[in-house]
This record gives structure tokens, C-alpha cells and sequence, in this order.
């Protein structure tokens, strides 16, 4: 067997999907090359299209820091021209086809999935010491000088669509012909490495321990990977191109600087081997972007791989959370010095994404919202852009996915330049809150009516759920510029008045038919109640 298989600069891997809905696999060259025919990536599952997102924002922002719009050699200055290029190449409506390939010309050794050097987004194994273990391929496990083992996951531990394992709880994602796949082809599997580089639990490293320079017993556990800290949030394009040029941010807009160095992981000489804890580093985004959260070795059997050996890989510190642009994020008391912090928000299968407006826009929302404000200023004065909002959550000590999020939000070129139309927003959803425990309230009180149990507060969460719903529909008009604030604030309250009499109106003799033994409550009471408390909220 050749040392060397399976390019993904060449063969076809990534999954697009064209404008007739049809999905069409290419190689990396061809992705870029084509990307503004192709709507956007069509995956097996959304997280997956993330973690291959990621690694594209991560080549075309490296391309974009080397070359022009005509595909000249000329590296960024400062912000300002990275600005200027940005919109040049925005302008050509697709990637330089010279700078594309002189790129991927100069670094195709390093693109290869299997190779005896430079396995693509994974180490080799030349040269381990290996221990004998029934339970790992051929019966031997690959074990690192300080004692630390790799652990085996089959290829159904790191399919995203099974996400199958022992020591996880059950989760409903199963794989999409409805069968656990024991091997798959090289290209998934290509798209699966990614997938779980960018997503793994912690079970990784679980148990694993090593002993230190100082003779102290260390755990090797990887702990959670960076894109899974938190709700991710990007920008979305009419075509791939415009996507990934949206999430190609090319200096801190924060501060205005570029980026210390731009060299994504495959442009290292060699990639480190054990457990990595990384607490400071140069601002390199695609080098963020490709960190290698887990040591991974693919292992094939024939021209199909069946599963991996994964161990630790580079664990970035909390404090270098705020590197990544893509974060929701909101403020926190730090336990140690007691000040207010910015962290991540953790995804959430409960709130829609509408709701969390402050930690989307604004000085302490995520930074890519500022960075198409910046791109875009001169370009698109009234038009909108879709996000898309992206998550995953895990179960205790993060040792196993419990669900994945998806949900998409529409921002108005004003709304995003606008910061008093940010704080107004911010507002109206804290007066949406407010208006919400006052109908959750009233449902507690027709509860009452009903002789049911005064902890029974099925009616008010349900009569909140019907208010998010019909207020939501409103909220995204304002943000997405189709109503003014005022609008908005009227439909708060016409909602609710509307969603209170209706329930009344369904349910006026079962209401009243109970009010004898409501402990002084009764249906004309929960009514004025409630419109008096609206009212009073209404005038301030």
C-alpha cells in the first residue's frame, strides 16, 4: 500500500449543495474554485458542516493575509488594507483562482489523510511503543513515551450521526440508512475527523494519567474542545463563497490589529504528540481554528477506515475563549478576582435565538456580528444578513452529547451599525419578560378557578410558550428591519391581551364552574388582575 493516500486537496470529500438541491462531492482546490455555484455545504449532519466551515474560514483567511485580489504575492499591512482587500475580493464575486492554487501547490504534502509523516489532522504512530490489549485492532494499544495509552474508538465512537458508546448516556441520534456503519469510506471519514476534532466529548483522555517533570501524577483528560464552549453564531451568504468570505475575519475588530501570525496546523513543521494545555499563544486564527483538540489516528482496513486510536490533544485555556469570533457571549462573576468577565454562552434547547439578541450584537456580543458590520458598511446599506446559530450540549462532566441546536437569525444592516437600535431591542426583551410572568401569573390564577393544585402551573407555561411563539414572529420583523420599536412594543402587549382572551373565551365555563372552591380566586378576578398589572407595565 502506498505511504501516502487519499489528498483532499484532489478527491472529492466535501459535500455541496447546488442550486437544484443536489449534493456534489469536491476536493479543496475545487470547493474554493467553485464555491460561488455552490449554495452551501450538504453534510450529513449541521456540526458536521461547522467543523468543515472552520477549516475553510481557516485556509481563506490564510490566503487572504498572502495574496491580493488578482493573486499577487502581497502580504496584509494593517486593518485597514485587510478592509480594502477583504472588498476586493468581495467585489470579483469569487476566490482568486492563481492564489487558490499556488497555495494548495505549496502545501499538498500536507493535505494527505493517510501518510507515514504528515497524516492530514492527526499524528503518526512511527516509532511508538505498543502494549498488549485484546480489546484494540490486531491486540496491541499505541502507548506515548510518558506512559499515557490511546485509547481505540470505532468508527460509530465518532460518526456524529451514531455518536455511539459505552460509556455514554443513549442519545437520539442515529446513523441515516437507520444502521450503526462498522467502516466507511475515506471521504466521510475525512468529514467525521473533523467533525469530532472540532466536537468529542471528554471520553477522550478519560482516565488517562501520566507522570510529570516533577514526579507528580498529571491527568491527560482532554476536557471539552473549543468550537463546543459555547452557541456559535455565522453569517450567511447567497452562495458558499459569500459565506465563508463572511466568516473570514481578519483581524481583531476589537482592537483594530491584524493577527500576530497566520499559520493553520498543517504548516507546522510537527505537530506535537502528547497532551497540551494552552494558556497563551499568539492571536492566530486559522491556527485556532485547526488546533488539534484530540491526538487522532485514523485506522484502515483496506480502502475503508473502522475506527481511530485518540488520545489528548491541546486543551486552550479559558482565559483565550475570547479568540473566537464566532462566540455568543455574555458576562459572568469571575469565582476568583469577583469581576465581571465575558464567557461563552452555552448552547441552549429551550430558548430561541431571538431571545439572546445581547449576547448576539452590541460591545459584548459575539465579534463576528462587528466584523460583517465592518465588511459590509460600504457594500449592502440596506440590506440583511441571515445568521446561523449553531450548538451542542453535554450531559455530566461533558462525557456525553445530549443534543445538538440549530437555529437562524436575520439582522438588518441598520440594526447591526445601530447601537441604539441594539439597546432597544435589549429592552424590549426584558419588557417581553416581564409581560410574559404576568400571563404566567394569570394561568396560575385561572388554575385556581379550576380547583387545581396551586403548584400546577401547566396553563401559565403554556400560555407563555403560545407568547413567545406570536411575540418572536414580531421581534424578528424589528431585527430584521421590516417594523419600527414602536410596532414592536405595541404587538407586546396586543399579544397578550389577545392570548388571555382567547383562553378565557375557550374555557369560560369550566372557568367559572370551579371558582367555589378557588381560595378566593374566580375567573373575573384573574382577569382584572391581569389587565391592570399589563396596563401599569404599559405606561411605563
Amino acid at each position: 500500500m502506498a505511504e501516502s493516500m487519499f489528498n483532499l486537496v484532489d478527491e472529492p470529500w466535501i459535500c455541496l449543495l447546488s442550486r437544484d438541491g443536489k449534493v456534489t462531492k469536491e476536493g479543496l482546490k475545487n470547493t474554493f474554485l467553485k464555491a460561488h455555484e455552490y449554495l452551501d455545504l450538504g453534510g450529513e449532519i449541521r456540526l458536521q458542516d461547522v467543523a468543515v466551515l472552520r477549516l475553510l474560514f481557516s485556509i481563506s483567511v490564510t490566503v487572504l493575509y498572502r495574496f491580493d485580489e488578482n493573486g499577487n504575492r502581497s502580504y496584509l499591512q494593517n486593518w485597514e488594507h485587510a478592509l480594502n482587500r477583504f472588498r476586493a475580493v468581495w467585489d470579483k464575486g469569487k476566490f482568486n483562482e492563481r492564489a487558490i492554487c499556488e497555495y494548495f501547490d505549496a502545501w499538498h504534502d500536507r493535505f494527505f489523510l493517510f501518510d507515514k509523516k504528515y497524516p492530514f489532522y492527526q499524528i503518526t504512530l512511527d516509532g511508538f511503543a505498543w502494549n498488549e490489549d485484546k480489546k484494540y485492532p490486531n491486540g496491541k494499544k499505541p502507548v506515548f513515551e510518558n506512559g499515557v495509552h490511546m485509547n481505540w474508538m470505532p468508527i460509530e465512537n465518532i460518526n456524529g450521526r451514531i455518536q455511539r458508546s459505552d460509556n455514554r448516556p443513549k442519545t437520539p441520534y442515529k446513523d441515516l440508512a437507520g444502521t450503526a456503519a462498522e467502516e466507511v469510506e475515506f471521504d466521510e471519514a475525512a468529514r467525521w475527523l473533523l467533525f469530532y476534532n472540532a466536537f468529542a466529548d471528554c471520553t477522550a483522555g478519560k482516565n488517562q494519567h501520566f507522570i510529570n517533570a516533577f514526579g507528580k501524577k498529571e491527568s491527560a483528560n482532554a476536557g471539552m474542545t473549543h468550537p463546543s464552549r459555547g452557541s456559535l453564531i455565522m453569517p450567511v451568504g447567497q452562495n458558499l463563497f459569500e459565506t465563508v468570505m463572511l466568516n473570514s475575519v481578519l483581524f481583531n475588530v476589537k482592537r483594530n490589529e491584524l493577527y500576530a501570525s497566520v499559520h493553520p496546523e498543517w504548516e507546522e513543521d510537527q505537530t506535537e504528540l502528547e497532551y497540551k494545555s494552552v494558556k497563551s499563544v499568539p492571536f492566530d486564527l486559522p491556527r485556532m481554528y485547526t488546533q488539534q483538540a484530540r491526538r487522532i489516528s485514523l485506522f484502515r482496513k483496506g480502502k475503508k477506515v473502522t475506527g481511530a486510536y485518540v488520545s489528548a490533544g491541546e486543551n486552550f485555556s479559558s482565559e483565550l475563549l475570547w479568540m473566537e469570533p464566532a462566540f455568543m457571549m455574555h458576562e459572568v462573576k469571575d469565582k476568583d478576582s469577583k469581576k465581571m468577565v465575558l464567557v461563552p454562552m452555552q448552547s441552549s434547547t429551550t430558548t430561541d435565538i431571538w431571545r439572546e439578541i445581547e449576547h448576539i450584537a452590541g460591545d459584548k456580543g459575539a465579534s463576528i456580528t462587528t466584523w460583517v458590520d465592518k465588511v459590509l458598511e460600504e457594500l449592502d446599506e440596506d440590506g440583511v444578513i441571515p445568521f446561523r446559530v449553531t450548538g451542542i450540549t453535554y450531559g455530566s462532566s461533558s462525557c456525553g452529547i445530549q443534543s445538538m441546536t440549530e437555529d437562524r437569525i436575520t439582522l438588518s444592516r441598520q440594526f447591526l451599525e445601530d447601537t441604539d437600535k441594539q439597546a432597544d431591542a435589549v429592552s424590549e426583551i426584558k419588557r417581553i419578560y416581564d409581560i410574559s410572568k404576568l400571563i404566567r401569573s394569570f394561568g396560575n390564577n385561572c388554575a385556581k378557578c379550576l380547583n387545581l393544585l396551586d403548584s400546577d402551573t401547566r396553563i401559565g407555561k403554556s400560555l407563555v410558550e403560545q407568547y413567545y411563539t406570536a411575540v418572536g414572529h414580531e421581534f424578528r420583523k424589528y431585527l430584521s428591519g421590516r417594523s419600527s420599536v414602536q410596532d414592536l412594543r405595541k404587538a407586546e402587549f396586543d399579544i397578550a391581551r389577545s392570548i388571555t382572551v382567547q383562553y378565557i373565551d375557550h374555557n369560560i365555563k369550566a372557568l367559572i364552574r370551579g371558582k367555589a372552591g378557588d381560595k378566593g380566586m374566580y375567573l373575573g378576578k384573574a382577569e382584572v388582575i391581569f389587565n391592570a398589572k399589563l396596563s401599569k407595565l404599559e405606561r411605563k
